[in-house]
């Protein structure tokens, strides 16, 4: 699978439809329609969607430079 990212700056997620798998450094995350996340994007994470149902989410990176 893909491996998990890090970099400079803030996500928010905003799930619309459907669920999201969200590993989140040593942690794993299952967020559904209306639940929302925050981290910091230095953290390493991987967003998946292991469900056969498409996922629709509100994705907002703030990069601090």
């Amino acid at each position: 699978g893909e491996r998990m990212s890090s970099h400079n700056g803030r996500e928010f997620g905003l799930i619309l439809d459907g669920e999201l798998e969200v590993e989140l450094g040593f942690e794993t995350l299952k967020l559904s329609t209306g639940d929302s996340i925050v981290f910091d994007s230095m953290t390493p994470h991987r967003l998946t969607n292991n469900t056969t149902t498409p996922m629709r989410a509100l994705w907002v990176v703030l990069n601090q430079s």
